[in-house]
């Protein structure tokens, strides 16, 4: 047996299937749909998480592509005194070291690093060293996980200039601090 109910704000005032008892008394106002919303409401944001898992803010630059790291300590600003490190000790990126090598050796203007460093999306900073001889620039990679943005990829290149503003020694290393 059927009772009486409404459309639009529907009042169900009893079906019944078990002798005349009512099975449900329902005054339905929206409820039930902000209910449904409710529990799909962590699936849908599961969704979004997964699907910008991983999703690069910024790509890295060409500098950095398939690099590699030594690990360790790279304090090249302190100029390898004992409390940094040296080009020979540093931690460091073959693949790097090797590209700046290749595009910038030795002699070649510190101008022409700089602007190369700036058009890849990297920030400079000049004068770390206490002679103010070697500078450094960082990128920092950014991904989403749909929910937070988070450090992703590190990567420096250091350089040394003369005073004609050449460039004596260059190096470059990554980090990788996100999953």
């Amino acid at each position: 047996m059927f009772g009486a109910g409404r459309s639009g704000n529907v009042l169900i005032k009893s079906i019944s299937a078990l002798r005349g008892r009512p099975l449900a008394n329902i005054h339905d106002t929206g409820q039930n749909k902000r209910m449904a919303f409710q529990n799909r409401l962590p699936f849908v944001a599961a969704c979004l998480a997964l699907s910008g898992c991983g999703q690069a803010v910024e790509e890295l630059p060409q500098i950095l592509i398939g690099a590699t790291t030594t690990g360790g300590s790279n304090s090249l600003c302190e100029g390898g005194n004992d409390h940094g490190s040296s080009t020979e000790t540093a931690s460091h990126s073959p693949e790097i070291v090797e590209r700046l090598r290749a595009d910038f050796p030795a002699g070649s203007p510190a101008s022409k690093l700089r602007t190369n460093l700036l058009r890849q999306g990297f920030i400079i900073h000049d004068g770390c060293s206490v002679d103010k001889s070697v500078s450094w620039a960082e990128f920092r990679q950014r991904r989403s996980n749909g929910v937070a943005t988070y450090q992703a990829a590190f990567g420096t290149v250091y350089w040394k200039q003369d005073p004609a503003g050449r460039v004596i020694w260059a190096h470059g290393d990554i980090a990788y601090t996100g999953l």
